[in-house]
């Protein structure tokens, strides 16, 4: 009887367990959650700017807080929130943004943003083409055109509030 016990706890052990690997290998596959965080450089002939992006995708929508300065000008900070839309094809993400929100100590004018980013990251209604491609290390390679702009680490925050 013992015997009989011990085989029926082993395969239940082997049935959770091979449930359990069923199930994250499903989630990794159909999981369309995206939470990363990328800091980046751009040099400019009006100078470097220092600056931190975190994008959140989910199902059809998503946000990415957008934040940084000029090194020349430590004054000049950016501070922005940009809720999207997406569209996907493959690994093609057509972005479009909803709303821009500035948050208070946001220190530079539209106009100083759209001379540095495109069009997207400053006004609604802006489209932007992203070819995302995750990488063997759970980050994600992000293009815009061809050349690849910046490594997004892979975060653990995956909410979008709309």
């Amino acid at each position: 009887m013992l015997k009989n016990l011990s085989v029926l706890l082993l395969i239940a052990v082997a049935l959770f367990a091979s449930a359990s690997l069923t199930y994250i290998l499903w989630i990794s596959k159909h999981d369309n959650t995206i939470s990363c965080v990328a800091n980046h450089i751009s040099h400019g002939s009006q100078g470097n700017v220092h600056g931190t992006s975190h994008y959140v995708f989910n199902k059809t929508g998503g946000s990415l807080s957008l934040n940084g300065y000029l090194e020349e000008d430590p004054t000049k900070i950016f501070n922005r929130k940009i809720l999207f839309d997406y569209q996907r094809n493959q690994n093609t993400y057509v972005l479009r943004s909803m709303h821009n929100i500035k948050y208070p100590d946001d220190s530079v004018s539209d106009e100083w943003m759209a001379q540095r980013f495109p069009d997207f990251y400053v006004y609604e209604g802006k489209d932007i083409y992203i070819k995302i491609i995750k990488q063997f290390n759970n980050n994600y390679l992000f293009f815009i055109g061809t050349l690849p702009t910046f490594s997004c680490k892979r975060s653990f925050q995956a909410v979008v509030v709309k």
